[in-house]
């Protein structure tokens, strides 16, 4: 008798395992919040026109206003670095990018970051950082969405693809976070 109801659960259990991974078959791909975040900046880095091809593998992207600043993934908010640990990163920084900086003459001085899409490095401190182990960093999804854009027939449908694309993260926040709503 107990057989019968061990093996009896035992089948239950598995169907109900089974009905488990055909729903999550079904349902859409999920990006955690910080790699979305970071293709979201990558498809505004495109579409501002802030790359630019050079060669197979390589692409440069406009730096911004803080280019010595990180982005923390806990609040998202910019870590300004100051002159004494800018001069402690910057040694690690150089023995890191060392294969790719001779690529930037006066890299420092230098309005871009060096990206190769293929390994994902980018010369951004965010890089160095963070590594590539979770996701890569904003200029290198800008460079992959570039790279796309290379083999597009009708550019300006491609860009209004990404842009709506663009547009759809933040309807879909704006649903999430009403404005009159405090979301702490």
């Amino acid at each position: 008798m107990y057989a019968i109801f061990y093996n009896n659960t035992i089948a239950g259990l598995a169907t109900i395992f089974d009905i488990q991974t055909i729903e999550q078959e079904s349902q859409a791909t999920h990006i955690v919040s910080d790699k979305l975040r970071r293709i979201n900046h990558g498809r505004l880095l495109f579409l501002l026109d802030y790359v630019k091809c050079n060669g197979i593998d390589y692409f440069y992207v406009k730096k911004g206003n803080n280019p010595f600043a990180l982005e923390s993934p806990y609040n998202n908010e910019l870590i300004r670095l100051d002159k004494d640990s800018l001069n402690l990163l910057i040694p690690l920084h150089n023995k890191l990018m060392e294969q790719h900086l001779n690529k930037i003459p006066d890299y420092l001085d230098s309005e871009y970051y060096l990206i190769d899409i293929k390994t994902g490095e980018c010369t951004c401190f965010d890089y160095v950082w963070n590594g590539p182990f979770r996701d890569v960093c904003k200029h290198c999804h800008a460079a992959l969405i570039f790279k796309e854009s290379i083999g597009v027939s009708d550019l300006l449908l491609f860009k209004h693809e990404v842009k709506k694309e663009l547009v759809q993260y933040f309807k879909i926040s704006k649903e999430y976070y009403p404005q009159n709503q405090n979301i702490y």
